[in-house]
C-alpha cells in the first residue's frame, strides 16, 4: 500500500499509533481566528446529497486526510451541526425554523397553511456538518412553474404552489399575446405526487370548438367532424364517404344549468343520408323466409336483393326484391321471387258455334290459368260447350304472357279470349 504524507514523516496508512498521535494534535491544537465556526449561522439545505467532508488530523504541516465516511467507520468522528435558521416555503409563504446545533435528527411541525398541517418536516445532521432535510408529509406535490401553450402562439406562465393529494387548481384564460377567452379554465390536479393537467376549456362561445362523433352506420359507420365554437346552431358538412356528401349536418348548442360552464352539442338534422342502414325480415307464399340487409341510402333511392331464402334451401330461379327509400324509411318496393315464368291468370272467353239449322249461338266462359312455366298447357273446356271433355291449349311464352293456341270444344266451335290477372 502507498504511504502518505503525516507531519514530515512517511507512514502506512492503517497504523495506531499515527492515528491516535494525530488525534491528539489536532485536538490539543487551537483554531486560528478565521479557522473558528460560529456557533449559529444561516445556512441552506442539502436535500438527497450526502456531503464528503475532508478532515485534516496533523498539526502544522498537511498531514493524513480522510473522509468522513472512512472515519466513521473507523469509528473516530461523530457528527455535529451547528445551530442553524433555515427558510422554507411549503406553500404558505416562507417560514423559518431555528435548529439547535447537535447531532440528533430534529422532527418539527408541518406551518400553519401547509396543505396537510399535521404532517411533520425531518431533518437530519450529515457528517458533514450541514442540515439536510431529509422527509417531510406537508404537501405531496412540490410546486410548479412552467410554460403552457394553448395554441400555437398563445402561452402563459403557470405557477401553483405546493399542495396535497387531489387538491385541485385552475386558471385563467387569460395569455401572454393579449388573447382573453370569456369562458372555461386551465384545470390541474395534484395526483401521484405531482402536478397533472386535467383540461383546458378556454372559449369565446357557450359550445366550444372542438369535435363530434356521429354514427351513420352501414359503411360510413362512426366518423369524427370537427365543429367550430357557437351560441346556438352550427352546420358540418357530411363525411366524403356518405351517400349525400353535399349534405350538412345541423347541430344545436344547448347552454349548461351553470351559467360558467361549458354548453353542450345536440344533434337536430342531417340530410347526408335519408334511410340509414338497417336488417328487415321478408317472407314470401307465408313460408319463406330472408333478412335483407339495406345501406344507408338518400330519397329515392331502390335497392334490388336476390331471390334466396331459407338460407339457401330455397332459390327462385326468377325474379328480384326491390326495395325503395322513402322519406321514413325503407319500404318493400315489388318483389317477383317466382319459380314459373308465366303468372296466375284468368282467361275470358267469348265462344261462338252454331247449331244444326245455322244458327249462331254465343257465350262468354272463363279459366284460371295456373302460373306455370314456359311452353305449352293444357285445359278442359268450360262447361255449356258442344264438347265439355275437350281441351283448349295456351302457350306460356318467354315474356310472360299467355297466348291461346287451340281450341277442341266440338263442332268447330270459335272462341275470342282475353287474360286479366287472377
Amino acid at each position: 500500500m502507498a504511504p502518505l504524507a503525516c507531519g514530515r514523516g512517511m507512514h502506512r496508512v492503517g497504523g495506531e499509533p499515527l492515528i491516535e498521535e494525530g488525534l491528539q494534535a489536532a485536538t490539543r491544537r487551537e483554531p486560528s481566528a478565521h479557522q473558528r465556526w460560529p456557533r449559529k449561522a444561516s445556512v441552506g439545505i442539502v436535500l438527497g446529497a450526502a456531503a464528503a467532508a475532508v478532515i485534516v488530523l496533523a498539526g502544522q504541516q498537511p498531514g493524513v486526510s480522510l473522509k468522513s465516511r472512512t472515519l466513521k467507520t473507523l469509528g473516530l468522528v461523530e457528527r455535529f451541526c451547528y445551530g442553524s435558521q433555515l427558510s422554507m416555503n411549503f406553500g404558505s409563504g416562507i417560514t423559518k425554523f431555528d435548529l439547535d446545533g447537535g447531532s440528533a435528527d430534529v422532527v418539527r411541525n408541518c406551518p400553519f397553511g401547509a396543505s396537510n398541517p399535521t404532517g411533520k418536516i425531518h431533518f437530519s445532521c450529515l457528517y458533514s456538518g450541514m442540515w439536510n432535510l431529509t422527509d417531510q408529509s406537508c404537501y405531496s406535490c412540490p410546486a410548479l412553474r412552467e410554460k403552457f401553450t394553448y395554441v400555437e402562439g398563445q402561452k402563459r406562465a403557470i405557477v401553483l404552489r405546493p399542495a396535497g393529494e387531489g387538491d385541485k387548481h385552475s386558471e385563467q384564460c387569460i395569455f401572454d399575446d393579449g388573447s382573453v377567452y370569456s369562458r372555461g379554465e386551465i384545470a390541474f390536479t395534484c395526483k401521484d405526487r405531482r402536478w397533472q393537467h386535467v383540461s383546458t376549456t378556454c372559449s369565446k362561445t357557450i359550445c366550444r370548438a372542438g369535435n363530434v362523433s356521429l354514427n351513420f352506420y352501414g359503411s360510413v359507420g362512426k366518423v369524427r367532424l370537427p365543429v367550430p365554437g357557437s351560441d346556438n346552431f352550427t352546420q358540418l358538412a357530411c363525411p366524403k364517404i356518405a351517400p349525400n356528401p353535399q349534405g350538412v349536418v345541423t347541430l344545436k348548442c344547448k347552454p349548461n344549468k351553470d351559467p360558467e360552464g361549458d354548453g353542450t352539442w345536440t344533434f337536430m338534422n342531417q340530410t347526408c343520408q335519408t334511410c340509414n342502414p338497417t336488417t328487415l325480415k321478408l317472407i314470401v307464399e307465408k313460408v319463406h323466409k330472408r333478412e335483407v340487409l339495406l345501406p344507408g341510402a338518400i330519397t329515392d333511392a331502390l335497392v334490388e336483393k336476390s331471390c334466396i331464402f331459407d338460407d339457401g334451401t330455397k332459390i327462385y330461379p326468377r325474379g328480384i326484391v326491390t326495395y325503395m327509400c322513402h322519406k321514413n324509411g325503407w319500404e318493400l318496393q315489388n318483389s317477383t321471387c317466382r319459380d314459373w315464368v308465366c303468372p296466375d291468370q284468368t282467361a275470358v272467353m267469348q265462344m261462338e258455334y252454331h247449331t244444326d239449322g245455322g244458327q249462331a249461338m254465343t257465350g262468354q266462359a272463363t279459366i284460371k290459368l295456373k302460373a306455370s312455366v314456359d311452353g305449352r298447357h293444357e285445359y278442359d273446356c268450360p262447361q255449356g260447350t258442344l264438347k265439355p271433355s275437350g281441351k283448349i291449349s295456351f302457350d306460356c311464352l318467354p315474356d310472360s304472357s299467355w297466348r291461346v293456341n287451340t281450341v277442341a270444344c266440338g263442332n268447330g266451335e270459335q272462341m275470342a279470349t282475353s287474360t286479366e290477372n287472377v
